[in-house]
Protein backbone atom coordinates (compact mmCIF):
# COMPACT_ATOMS: atom_id res chain seq x y z
CA UNK A 1 0.00 0.00 0.00
CA UNK A 2 2.98 2.47 0.87
CA UNK A 3 6.12 1.10 -0.87
CA UNK A 4 8.22 3.94 0.06
CA UNK A 5 7.29 3.59 3.87
CA UNK A 6 7.97 -0.30 3.39
CA UNK A 7 11.55 0.79 2.08
CA UNK A 8 11.96 2.91 4.53
CA UNK A 9 11.31 0.59 7.12
CA UNK A 10 13.44 -2.34 5.54
CA UNK A 11 16.69 0.10 5.17
CA UNK A 12 16.01 0.90 9.15
CA UNK A 13 16.12 -2.46 9.73
CA UNK A 14 19.03 -3.18 7.75
CA UNK A 15 20.93 -0.71 9.40
CA UNK A 16 20.09 -1.79 12.98
CA UNK A 17 21.34 -5.34 12.02
CA UNK A 18 24.13 -3.73 10.97
CA UNK A 19 24.88 -1.48 14.27
CA UNK A 20 24.47 -4.43 16.20
CA UNK A 21 26.80 -6.19 14.22
CA UNK A 22 29.60 -3.46 14.25
CA UNK A 23 28.97 -3.11 17.92
CA UNK A 24 29.29 -6.65 18.81
CA UNK A 25 32.51 -6.65 16.55
CA UNK A 26 33.69 -3.71 18.42
CA UNK A 27 33.29 -5.65 21.98
CA UNK A 28 35.36 -8.66 20.68
CA UNK A 29 37.75 -6.87 20.04
CA UNK A 30 38.06 -4.32 22.86
CA UNK A 31 38.26 -7.64 24.59
CA UNK A 32 41.07 -9.01 23.30
CA UNK A 33 42.65 -6.04 23.33
CA UNK A 34 41.77 -5.16 27.29
CA UNK A 35 41.54 -9.08 28.28
CA UNK A 36 44.60 -8.77 31.27
CA UNK A 37 42.12 -5.57 32.55
CA UNK A 38 39.07 -7.88 31.99
CA UNK A 39 40.48 -10.16 34.37
CA UNK A 40 40.60 -8.46 37.69
CA UNK A 41 39.49 -4.71 36.59
CA UNK A 42 42.93 -2.92 37.34
CA UNK A 43 43.65 -0.10 35.16
CA UNK A 44 47.02 -0.49 35.49
CA UNK A 45 46.99 -3.76 33.06
CA UNK A 46 44.99 -1.53 30.18
CA UNK A 47 46.80 -1.69 27.03
CA UNK A 48 46.66 1.80 25.17
CA UNK A 49 44.22 1.44 22.18
CA UNK A 50 42.71 4.27 20.49
CA UNK A 51 39.70 4.86 18.56
CA UNK A 52 41.61 4.75 15.64
CA UNK A 53 43.58 1.37 16.34
CA UNK A 54 39.76 0.08 16.85
CA UNK A 55 38.52 1.82 13.74
CA UNK A 56 41.34 0.17 12.01
CA UNK A 57 41.01 -3.15 12.78
CA UNK A 58 37.19 -3.56 11.93
CA UNK A 59 38.17 -1.30 8.82
CA UNK A 60 35.98 1.59 9.38
CA UNK A 61 36.50 5.40 9.55
CA UNK A 62 37.33 7.03 13.63
CA UNK A 63 34.19 8.95 13.55
CA UNK A 64 32.16 5.71 12.68
CA UNK A 65 33.36 4.37 15.69
CA UNK A 66 32.54 7.12 17.66
CA UNK A 67 28.72 6.94 16.94
CA UNK A 68 28.92 3.76 17.39
CA UNK A 69 30.44 3.65 20.87
CA UNK A 70 28.54 7.01 22.44
CA UNK A 71 26.08 6.77 25.21
CA UNK A 72 26.91 3.07 25.37
CA UNK A 73 28.03 1.38 28.24
CA UNK A 74 29.29 -1.94 29.41
CA UNK A 75 29.21 -3.82 32.20
CA UNK A 76 32.21 -6.10 33.22
CA UNK A 77 32.67 -8.98 35.66
CA UNK A 78 35.91 -9.93 36.85
CA UNK A 79 36.75 -13.42 37.62
CA UNK A 80 36.34 -12.59 41.61
CA UNK A 81 32.77 -11.16 40.73
CA UNK A 82 33.82 -7.59 40.83
CA UNK A 83 31.60 -5.60 38.51
CA UNK A 84 32.37 -2.09 36.91
CA UNK A 85 29.99 0.07 34.63
CA UNK A 86 31.66 2.26 32.54
CA UNK A 87 30.96 3.71 29.29
CA UNK A 88 32.34 1.64 26.50
CA UNK A 89 34.59 4.49 24.74
CA UNK A 90 36.78 3.91 28.26
CA UNK A 91 38.35 0.72 26.62
CA UNK A 92 39.63 2.98 23.92
CA UNK A 93 42.77 4.27 26.23
CA UNK A 94 45.52 6.68 25.36
CA UNK A 95 48.86 6.99 27.19
CA UNK A 96 47.37 10.20 29.05
CA UNK A 97 44.46 7.99 30.34
CA UNK A 98 47.69 5.57 31.48
CA UNK A 99 49.01 8.55 33.42
CA UNK A 100 45.79 9.12 35.38
CA UNK A 101 45.43 5.19 36.30
CA UNK A 102 48.93 5.29 37.80
CA UNK A 103 48.72 8.42 39.05
CA UNK A 104 44.77 9.05 40.61
CA UNK A 105 45.31 6.18 43.68
CA UNK A 106 48.06 7.90 44.71
CA UNK A 107 46.26 11.41 44.48
CA UNK A 108 42.73 9.53 46.64
CA UNK A 109 45.24 8.21 48.96
CA UNK A 110 47.20 11.91 49.90
CA UNK A 111 42.98 13.21 49.71
CA UNK A 112 42.37 10.92 52.11
CA UNK A 113 45.20 11.34 54.59
CA UNK A 114 44.44 15.10 53.93
CA UNK A 115 41.29 14.66 55.70
CA UNK A 116 42.12 12.36 58.52
CA UNK A 117 45.19 15.15 58.91
CA UNK A 118 42.46 17.81 58.46
CA UNK A 119 44.69 20.12 56.98
CA UNK A 120 44.39 20.20 53.36
CA UNK A 121 47.50 20.00 50.59
CA UNK A 122 48.01 22.53 47.58
CA UNK A 123 48.53 21.36 44.41
CA UNK A 124 51.88 21.88 44.50
CA UNK A 125 52.45 19.63 47.63
CA UNK A 126 50.22 16.83 46.19
CA UNK A 127 52.33 16.95 43.20
CA UNK A 128 55.62 16.80 45.40
CA UNK A 129 54.09 13.97 46.99
CA UNK A 130 52.75 12.10 44.06
CA UNK A 131 55.69 12.41 41.74
CA UNK A 132 57.79 10.27 44.01
CA UNK A 133 55.20 7.46 42.59
CA UNK A 134 54.16 8.44 39.34
CA UNK A 135 55.01 11.24 36.78
CA UNK A 136 52.45 13.96 37.11
CA UNK A 137 52.48 17.76 36.26
CA UNK A 138 50.79 20.11 38.86
CA UNK A 139 48.73 21.27 36.49
CA UNK A 140 47.28 18.07 35.52
CA UNK A 141 46.99 17.25 39.01
CA UNK A 142 44.68 20.45 39.57
CA UNK A 143 42.74 18.97 36.51
CA UNK A 144 42.00 16.31 37.66
CA UNK A 145 40.81 17.64 40.82
CA UNK A 146 38.81 19.93 39.21
CA UNK A 147 36.90 17.82 36.99
CA UNK A 148 36.20 16.17 40.30
CA UNK A 149 34.55 18.90 41.58
CA UNK A 150 37.25 18.98 44.57
CA UNK A 151 37.48 22.68 45.50
CA UNK A 152 40.99 24.10 46.44
CA UNK A 153 43.02 24.11 49.46
CA UNK A 154 42.06 26.78 51.58
CA UNK A 155 38.04 25.47 50.97
CA UNK A 156 39.11 22.28 51.71
CA UNK A 157 40.68 22.94 55.25
CA UNK A 158 37.86 24.92 56.11
CA UNK A 159 35.50 22.23 55.51
CA UNK A 160 38.03 20.14 57.18
CA UNK A 161 38.53 22.09 60.44
CA UNK A 162 34.02 22.78 60.36
CA UNK A 163 33.72 18.71 60.52
CA UNK A 164 31.40 19.99 57.12
CA UNK A 165 33.02 17.08 55.84
CA UNK A 166 32.65 13.42 56.67
CA UNK A 167 34.90 12.03 54.02
CA UNK A 168 37.37 12.53 52.30
CA UNK A 169 37.42 13.79 48.57
CA UNK A 170 37.95 11.37 45.70
CA UNK A 171 38.75 11.50 42.37
CA UNK A 172 37.32 9.00 39.83
CA UNK A 173 39.46 6.83 37.45
CA UNK A 174 37.27 6.55 35.09
CA UNK A 175 35.68 9.63 33.69
CA UNK A 176 32.30 8.53 33.57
Amino acid sequence: LYPRTTKLIAQLKRFEDWKKHTLKEAYIQLGHEQREFLVDLDPTKMNIYRQSNLADALRLSDTTISRILKNRYVKIVSQDDKSLVLPSKSLCITADDMLRFRAVPHLNENLRKEFEDKKALSDQQLTVRLNRLSRVARRTLSKYRLDAGIPNKGVRTMEYLSGSRTEPYQVPIFDI
